[in-house]
């Protein structure tokens, strides 16, 4: 059963698979949305300009001073989010979709940061920050 589940989560899509569902959401009049490639700014940087296109985010990752205060932006939200649900006694949804909405765009840059590291392996790593780890301590 374990191998059947990894088999589905590693199939990649086929162009034909696309194709079908594409035609799919045409027949049912869905919206024809493509979560993978909408509208994202690195489709349109030509081949030769990717590797410093990447570079941007790597050197912002590499920089402690912007990470920090990304991390400091988040863990102040995530305090102002609990300490709201305390007094008022009902969730601030809205606070959390802030705290999931800055660590989103923090893990683009790293993903992206990584994408250099992956044109450029001689590189240095970048570290992390701990997706589990909610305060800072």
């Amino acid at each position: 059963m374990i191998e059947k589940i990894k088999e589905l989560f590693a199939k990649k899509e086929t162009n034909r698979s696309r194709l079908m569902k594409e035609l799919i959401r045409e027949n049912l009049d869905l919206l024809p949305v493509d979560i993978y490639y909408i509208d994202d700014p690195r489709l349109a940087i030509p081949p030769d300009k990717l590797v410093e296109y990447d570079k941007k985010f790597y050197d912002i990752c590499r920089d402690q001073y912007v990470m920090d205060r990304i991390k400091y932006l988040i863990n102040k939200q995530a305090r102002m989010t609990i300490q709201a649900s305390y007094q008022n006694g009902t969730m601030d949804a809205l606070g959390g979709i802030n705290i999931n909405g800055m660590a989103t765009v923090r893990d683009d840059f790293i993903r992206l940061g990584n994408s250099y590291i992956k044109s450029m392996p001689h590189v240095e790593p970048i570290d992390e920050l701990d997706k589990f780890k909610v305060f800072a301590q």
